[in-house]
């Protein structure tokens, strides 16, 4: 988000001409003889207003006043006397949330002008001039005036604290709701509906003669700094303790260019934004990290020192001194555009994409060709958002030229509020497979305004040849269903790690119903220890939780993942708590994800690893790894497939009749929670040749899965639009572009040729 503006509203001649007219109207209207009128200025707009004081301002009557609109015209109150109604809003241009609002407050200014209601919003920030305004006005289509409170007078007559705050006004401009404009945006969520719609029920309840019966709701916003909080004293300054907290704990993200909402480089950005800083420290919001300090060392760790927060509350305490700026740090540099230098190579998603206003967004996929001739080492990634405001997170993904998945894994970079570009230690590569494509996942959020993007990567290769391999990983389930109103509902995934190797990185991955996620590594020697632990874990934030020291894992260690999911009606970000949630790509679906990354121990040997191999059909790599003495039967550390299994979904058959030539356990079932053999495996994909040489090699004709179906069961039923749906969820929680007609055309051939050998369906089977 943009830098803060310059204190005031409107220069030069304007300006005067404003300032005269406030200054009469305040003579006029803001005397002590008027007890509704006479209103003294909140102490501390950073804190929450009492009881006490809500009964104060709810029928408060709200004299005439003079304000410019965006265009520098002045306006009166008095101007909106035909509307029975007005709806008074406090904006600011930089608070994202209040930005959300604005096509809300169209939609309503449309809906009820007919009905005698005007909305009028006040601009009262101290960051905002009038070009700010004005664009704003512009950029976001406001159909209702915008008037600019420099001095704060009409934001203190209200008592007005955040952006956005609504205010209800009767007939005699008495104050009989105010509060928040609905419950769909906060914080930390943004549900798509909401609700309860808190202002326009008031609106409705107050036309239709009624007694408002919801008069008073907790806004979510920024705060409203107040001018006369700027005193220009104190003992701790800006230029001596407070510049040197904001430089090493925030401004590697609030600087221009990035998607922090506002700039806090120099004194008037902190100044201007005293009231949501002195907030989000005290609730430890900001800087936002979740991981329990007791578990593991992190070199990216953001938490903010006791002894900073202290220091910076007092500052604000204090009346903001801006002390003596020669005493300022020398500022820091920011790159303008890659914080790594120029990449060596740079990708984008292929056409800009067009971000609505508002509504929810699904999940974009995009795919780029690398065009690699051959194979190409990474040192370095960074992802950035061609649209700051509008992008939430980026992930690129690797797949190899013809695979099947429809993101491809491992992630060759990412993005996500927070996080920093990937940079892997020294002599060690991450390879981009020649001929390989990028697949791109990106989360849009609207932002209130139509938004345009097209987002890039920049890879940094190796200069020679590592020495060592950089894998990315993930512990996967799949197979949840967390029930409707389940507060702490539990999830766990494991993963066996096959190699030794030393892990650097671990990053959970939930959606809005995430509450907590833990790793913990079960050694082969029978110790177990917690390498992570996020006690609160937060969808807005996807940090990579980067070790201090690399941390050896022998081979055979047990990474075990345990989460909670809150789908009641206490998560605030919950969609919907009425129904069951299973896996799914929308963050209104779920994930259950601990994602890590290891660089391996030893120099690589075989560089493609035996489970890719049978996944790509590449029967020389299966050949190095057989001549290795690679496990045959080794779980895979993403899915826990075997490399039979592996090659039974994807259809090499090359592969399949290579392993089971070589010995491949025939009986050993998938893990992902159906428990099913190769040879339902390749049934059920419609893999007729796989299936054929299964048989012909000895496998289980009549097996049953955790279902207690057979491989004639996947097969039997005629396909139609609900086969079809199952296909397409399956695809979906596998992560893989099923070719639907092909599987179609055929399970009728798979039909037949189990029936030719015997198979039975489950209930022509003794128990």
């Amino acid at each position: 988000m943009s830098v803060s503006g310059k204190l005031g509203c409107l220069r030069g001649f304007v300006v005067s001409k404003v300032v005269v007219l406030v200054t009469v109207v305040t003579t006029m209207f803001f005397q002590p003889a008027s007890t509704s009128a006479a209103v003294k200025p909140e102490a501390d707009s950073a804190s929450v207003t009492n009881a006490k004081s809500a009964k104060r301002i709810l029928g408060r009557r709200i004299p005439d006043f003079v304000l410019p609109d965006s265009a520098g015209k002045p306006t009166a109150f008095s101007d909106f006397s035909e509307a029975k109604h007005v709806v008074v809003v406090f904006l600011g241009t930089q608070c994202p949330i209040g930005n959300a609002y604005v096509p809300v407050l169209n939609e309503l200014q449309t809906r009820y002008r007919d009905r005698a209601v005007q909305i009028v919003a006040i601009n009262s920030n101290l960051a905002d001039n009038a070009e700010a305004v004005a664009r704003h006005v512009k950029d976001f289509s406001v159909r209702f005036p915008v008037l600019c409170d420099e001095r704060q007078v009409v934001a203190d007559i209200f008592g007005a604290r955040r952006t956005p705050e609504a205010f209800v006004l009767d007939p005699r401009r008495h104050i009989r709701y105010r509060g928040r404009i609905d419950d769909r945006y906060g914080y930390d969520y943004k549900r798509a509906t909401a609700r309860r719609n808190d202002l326009e029920e008031a609106i409705k309840e107050l036309v239709a003669g009624d007694e408002i019966s919801v008069a008073e709701t907790e806004p979510t916003g920024c705060i409203i700094t107040r001018r006369n909080r700027i005193a220009g004293k104190g003992e701790i300054t800006f230029a001596k303790h407070v510049s040197r907290i904001l430089q090493k704990n925030c401004a590697d993200c609030h600087h221009p260019g990035t998607a922090a909402p506002f700039s806090l480089l120099k004194y008037e950005d902190a100044a201007n934004w005293a009231g949501m800083i002195r907030e989000t420290v005290l609730e430890r919001r900001m800087p936002p990290w979740s991981a329990d300090p007791r578990y593991g060392h992190f070199d990216n760790d953001l938490r903010m020192s006791d002894e900073d927060v202290d220091t910076l509350i007092s500052w604000i305490d204090g009346g903001m001194s801006l002390g003596d700026p020669k005493e300022q740090p020398v500022p820091k540099q920011y790159a303008n555009g890659w914080q790594l230098g120029k990449p060596d190579m740079i990708f984008r998603i292929p056409d800009e994409y067009t971000v609505q206003a508002t509504g929810t967004v699904e999940y974009q996929y995009f795919v780029t060709p690398t065009n690699f001739k051959e194979d190409v080492w990474v040192q370095a990634s960074e992802a950035r958002p061609g649209n700051w405001d509008a992008v939430h997170h980026i992930i690129v993904f690797v797949r190899e030229k013809g695979g099947q998945r429809k993101q491809g894994l491992p992630a060759v970079g990412g993005f996500a509020p927070g996080e920093e570009p990937k940079i892997l230690p020294p002599g060690v590569g991450f390879k981009v497979p020649a001929g390989a494509e990028l697949v791109w996942q990106l989360h849009y959020t609207p932002t209130g305004k139509v938004e345009k993007d097209r987002s890039e990567v920049g890879l940094y290769l190796c200069k020679e040849t590592p020495e060592r391999q950089s894998r990315g990983g993930g512990v996967f389930n799949f197979r949840f269903s967390i029930p409707p109103g389940a507060e702490k509902h539990r999830v766990v995934s494991e993963a066996i790690i096959p190699r030794d190797v030393e892990l650097i990185s671990l990053m959970p991955h939930m959606h809005l119903r995430g509450r907590d996620f833990k790793y913990t590594a079960k050694y082969p020697d029978g110790r177990s220890e917690i390498l992570l632990s996020v006690p609160n874990y937060d969808f807005n934030w996807q940090h990579r939780y980067r070790f201090t020291e690399p941390k050896p894992i022998p081979a055979g260690t047990k990474l075990e993942c345990v989460a909670h999911f809150d789908n009641s009606i206490h998560n605030p970000a919950n969609p919907d708590p009425t129904i069951a949630v299973r896996w799914g790509d929308q963050s209104w679906e779920e994930m259950m994800i601990g994602w890590y990354a290891v660089v391996d121990a030893k120099p690589l040997q075989v560089e493609k690893d035996i489970w890719a191999a049978a996944m790509s059909n590449d029967v020389a790599a299966l050949k190095k790894h057989f001549a290795a003495g690679v496990d045959i039967n080794s779980r895979n550390p993403i899915g826990q497939g075997t490399p039979l299994l592996a090659a039974c979904v994807f259809g090499k058959t090359e592969a399949a009749k290579l392993l089971i030539k070589q010995g491949a356990d025939m009986t050993l079932v998938s893990t992902d929670g159906s428990g099913s053999a190769p040879l339902t495996v390749a049934a059920f994909f419609g893999h007729t040749e796989i299936a054929k040489t299964l048989i012909e090699n000895g496998a289980l004709i009549n097996a049953k899965n955790k279902a207690g179906n057979t491989a004639l069961n996947a097969v039997s039923h005629p396909w139609g639009p609900a086969i079809e749906g199952f296909y397409k969820a399956v695809g979906s929680n596998l992560q893989l572009e099923l070719d639907l007609e092909r599987i179609k055309a055929s399970r009728p051939k798979v039909f037949e040729l189990l029936k030719k050998h015997g198979a039975k369906l489950a209930g022509e089977l003794p128990d």
